[in-house]
């Protein structure tokens, strides 16, 4: 059994009850929207270095 930051019972049900409602092959739950806002962007722009890491700084 897994709890806490992985999650818990009743948060593995809710995502596989989301999913079969939407069709889908698996959801996500964020405790924030927040959280939300931050996992759709790094979908959406990737992995990027910060400006610290570029070569020739």
């Amino acid at each position: 059994m897994r709890y806490g930051r992985h999650g818990t019972q009743t948060s593995f049900a809710l995502t596989e009850a989301m999913a079969e409602i939407k069709g889908a092959d698996g959801a996500v739950l964020h405790p924030s929207g927040l959280a939300a806002n931050a996992s759709a962007l790094k979908a959406l722009l990737g992995r990027r270095p910060s400006a610290g890491h570029r070569r020739g700084v």
